[in-house]
Parts: structure tokens; C-alpha cells; sequence
């Protein structure tokens, strides 16, 4: 069973995954090449949490042998299939795959909608290989747009949860990631490498 994110999240993206895709699809995704270059191995095999269409791990579709979306929602894994993405719909916060077994974990514009971060940064940990890296696009609430943006999310009755870049550094140093400010701004880009063990 799929775990909600908050208190209306996961069934606004259920009634209305084809809006956000159309209201996304214009706007081309976020390059995640500055955060990938502090992965210490080849990133082949890579999974997008909460992925909804697909869109943030498009980027690496030419470059990796895997891509798969994992989304709570079942419409916005169906937007992900129309879009030629494999796509499953499954509990971001426990990732249906084995240990060590994948090179990166991405994870765009939606950490802010789980309901406890630190499930989520066990879970990538235990599925990234030695050297892995964790790539985390958000939404920087210190800026005036991001301040803007959470307080939409919050009008429209999501469970957000914003965080700094530099918050989201001292979150992941303490759950044994090794994070980096790959891109700063309103939509901000950090990257937590686990160590090779």
C-alpha cells in the first residue's frame, strides 16, 4: 500500500497528475550534471523517487542502462508511461529494490511533500552502491519566489515542508551522507555522496 505524503498531496496528484504534466512539460528539467560529478562511480542505474512524469531524471535517459520512476500515485505513473518511462507506482519512502543496487537516487521538486525526510534518507542509502550520490532539486524557502511558492503549496491544502539548502546539508551530514551544494538558487540542487565503504 502506497503511504500518503500529507494530507491532500498524494490525491492532488491522483485527480490532477495531467495538469501538472501539461504545466510542466513546457519548462525543460533541471541539468543534474553539477551534482552527478561528485558521484565516485559511473552512474548507470538510477532511480527517480517520486518521480512523477519522469521529467527530473530525463536528463539521463541517454546516458544511464536504468531509469525507473517511483510514484505514489497511480495517474502519475500512468503520465510516466505515456511518456515512454518505465514506471512503478510504489511507497517512496521504502524503494522496492535491493541493497547497493543502484548508482544514484534522484529525487525532484518533491522531497518537501513526505511526511518524514529521514525514512526517505535511510531508504537512499541503503540502495545506493559505494560512491553513490543522492540528488535532491528543491525549492529554497529563504528566497522570495520559494517563500511565494511554499505559500501556494500551503493554500492549495499540500503538507510541505521546505528546506534551506544549507538545512538540508546539516540533514544529510547527520543521517552519514557527505553533502554538496551542487546549484544554489530558488530551485536549488544538493547532492549527499555516500562514502565508499
Amino acid at each position: 500500500m502506497a503511504r500518503r505524503y500529507g494530507r491532500g498531496d498524494v490525491q492532488f496528484f491522483e485527480r490532477f497528475g495531467w495538469v501538472y504534466d501539461l504545466a510542466t512539460n513546457p519548462v525543460p528539467p533541471v541539468s543534474l550534471d553539477p551534482a552527478l560529478v561528485f558521484a565516485e562511480r559511473p552512474i548507470d542505474r538510477v532511480l527517480d523517487i517520486a518521480g512523477g512524469t519522469g521529467r527530473a531524471t530525463e536528463p539521463l535517459l541517454d546516458t544511464a542502462e536504468i531509469v525507473p520512476v517511483i510514484d505514489a500515485a497511480s495517474t502519475m505513473c500512468q503520465r510516466a508511461r505515456l511518456h515512454g518511462r518505465i514506471s512503478i507506482r510504489g511507497d517512496v519512502e521504502n524503494f522496492p529494490v535491493s541493497n547497493d543496487a543502484v548508482d544514484a537516487v534522484v529525487i525532484g521538486d518533491a522531497l518537501h511533500h513526505l511526511p518524514t525526510v529521514s525514512h526517505f534518507f535511510d531508504e537512499a542509502a541503503r540502495v545506493l552502491a559505494p560512491g553513490g550520490v543522492l540528488l535532491i532539486e528543491e525549492i529554497d524557502p529563504s528566497t522570495a519566489l520559494g517563500n511565494l511558492i511554499a505559500a501556494g503549496e500551503d493554500l492549495m491544502g499540500f503538507d510541505s515542508r521546505f528546506f534551506t539548502p544549507e538545512r538540508l546539508c546539516t540533514i544529510l551530514t547527520d543521517t552519514g551522507f557527505e553533502p554538496r551544494i551542487a546549484v544554489s538558487g530558488v530551485r536549488y540542487l544538493v547532492a549527499g555522496r555516500v562514502s565508499v565503504r
